[in-house]
This record gives C-alpha cells, structure tokens and sequence, in this order.
C-alpha cells in the first residue's frame, strides 16, 4: 500500500457507511475483500479499464465460484 493515495473504511455509523460507499464509487481501481460491501462497490464503479483485486479462493475453507468480471485480477486467498 506504500503507492495508494488512498484507503478508506467506514466505522458503524449508518451517516459514515454511505458516505465511504459514497466515495468508493467514484474511484477508478480497487482492492476488495470477501465482502459484499467492497464487491458492490467495485461492481458499480468498475469503468472497463479498472483494475479490480479480489481474493480468491472468496472463502478460504470452501470454495466458492463466483463469476466476476474475466478483467478482474485474483489474488492469492491462502492465509
């Protein structure tokens, strides 16, 4: 993360959690966890030439297939 600009995340406040979803639908790349918050953030804010990391396997202990974008770059999801 030494080259990233920026990294957010949200605390539990329901005023907060938009707001970061808010400001993670404007940017261009995205590193995501197996979560459906970053998911839906990068699946709405993917632009074609973004780039897009998740992990994979999604669950580590059982292995899911998910049919994300083909563009989109696997990292390894090993412990």
């Amino acid at each position: 993360f030494k080259k990233a600009n920026n990294i957010f995340y949200s605390t539990n406040s329901v005023e907060d959690t938009i707001q970061t979803f808010s400001k993670m639908l404007m940017f261009e790349n995205f590193i995501i966890s197996n979560s459906t918050y970053s998911l839906i953030a990068a699946l709405l804010g993917d632009k074609g030439n973004s780039y897009v990391y998740y992990p994979d396997p999604w669950f580590r202990n059982d292995y899911k297939t998910l049919e994300l974008n083909k563009n989109w770059i696997k990292l390894a999801n090993n412990g």
